[in-house]
């Protein structure tokens, strides 16, 4: 009986079908007839299952197969055929991880290993790789593991990327204290033909004279029109100022919250912003956020520590479901106006930093439907290498928005 044992050990750790084959016919020479026909019954289970038979018929085969198994390995096989259905339904990761390590105590080393390989590979897709290295990575991880769980891997690859597809761009101009409303509808209609693009969310943030003949400009075309500021309180005396009831009224549909202009001329802190956005939400118009890290800041090596500071401030109190319709907009101060831009990958890596706060501040979801923005003097020369980042989702455009080359920066 050890010798049977010590076969279904072998398998487990999935020798090559040859050499199990040899090792099966050089053992059970020296077992009784019954234990023959024991043998064989493991390796026909093993076998069968390997070829992932449909549910119905493996749980029927299993069933009266193991009657022949001692029950420390029925429990076993009942245990690895629970976890391939439990995380063939690709569950959400924390679950899927408390299921494994709650599961897998229960398993051979050899079974924990190939497991591990699993959540090694998901993790290494979550991290949105270039479909090139994470097919390559694919390949060569997958070699190690079951059919069933190749195909659980192929599920997970595909919904990430599904995830990351289903995020439409958004090029939005911020005009800033430019162009007077005869000024602004002139450049409307000249850049009218040149940002017609279906899959391209586009958006023109101008000044607040500017606002309503703009929206009467862009009637009938695929743009949006934004605000560049808006303050929190419904109405009163708050001299200069603009209410988010204004805003609606005239037709805006977005408003920058947080440039880093407001935040530096104008003294705006986080808890003023935080305001603000929870204003635009109650009143219908959708926040474009914005954060970003000064040249000494990112020289002293505290950019993620700066933003995450920022986001978590301004979105203290916003739902999950709030998040996942605003906009994020990353820009490094350093870049805005100054010519220079930040690589594509510092961009990148900055981006994909915000959305793993959000995903530790709500969920994955959320942070997978949140669009996140570059800010820092993006042109029609480095767009599309921008926004070729998988989790750069789209560009918050500053003097480049007010030429005819952003239409250029929308077709990129």
């Amino acid at each position: 009986m050890s010798l049977v044992r010590t076969y279904i050990d072998e398998v487990a750790e999935v020798k090559p079908e040859a050499q199990a084959e040899a090792y099966a016919s050089r053992s059970s020479k020296n077992l009784q007839p019954s234990r023959r026909r024991r043998l064989s019954l493991v390796r026909t289970y093993i076998d069968e299952v390997a070829e992932v038979k449909p549910e119905a018929q493996a749980e029927a085969y299993a069933s009266r197969s193991s009657k022949n198994l001692q029950p420390s390995r029925r429990r076993r096989l009942s245990l690895v055929r629970t976890y391939i259905d439990e995380v063939a339904e690709v569950k959400p990761e924390a679950q899927a991880e408390a299921y494994a390590s709650r599961s897998s105590k229960n398993l051979q080393p050899s079974r924990r290993r190939r497991l591990s390989l699993v959540r090694t590979y998901i993790d290494e897709v979550a991290e949105a790789k270039p479909k090139a290295q994470a097919e390559a990575y694919a390949s060569r991880s997958s070699k190690n593991l079951q059919p069933s769980q190749r195909r659980r891997l192929s599920l997970e690859y595909i919904c990430r990327k599904d995830n990351t597809m289903a995020r439409k761009k958004i090029i939005a101009g911020n005009w800033k204290m430019n162009k007077t409303p005869s000024e602004a509808v002139a450049l409307v209609n000249e850049l009218k033909d040149l940002v017609k693009n279906d899959a391209v969310d586009v958006v023109y943030c101008v000044p607040a004279i500017d606002i309503v003949p703009v929206v009467e400009a862009t009637k009938g075309t695929n743009v949006s029109v934004g605000a560049e500021n808006m303050y929190f309180e419904e109405s009163g005396a708050y001299t200069g100022e603009i209410s988010a009831a204004m805003l609606v009224d005239a037709g805006v549909k977005y408003v920058i919250i947080g440039h880093s202009e407001r935040r530096d001329y104008f003294k705006e802190d986080d808890v003023l912003l935080n305001k603000k956005v929870k204003k635009a939400f109650e009143a219908g118009i959708t926040p474009i956020l914005c954060c970003g890290e000064s040249l000494e800041q990112r020289e002293l090596g505290v950019t993620m520590d700066w933003i995450r500071l920022q986001i978590k401030s301004d979105l203290a109190g916003i739902t999950a479901d709030q998040v996942k319709t605003m906009v994020i907009a990353y820009e490094p101060i350093w870049a805005i106006g100054t010519g220079k831009t930040a690589t594509s990958d510092q961009a990148q890596e900055v981006c994909k930093g915000i959305r793993d706060l959000i995903a530790e501040i709500y969920d994955e979801a959320t942070a997978e439907a949140v669009r996140i923005q570059y800010g820092g003097s993006m042109n029609a020369g480095n767009a599309a290498e921008l926004l070729a980042k998988p989790d750069i989702d789209g560009g918050l455009i500053g003097g480049a928005s007010l030429k005819a080359d952003f239409g250029k920066v929308v077709n990129a």
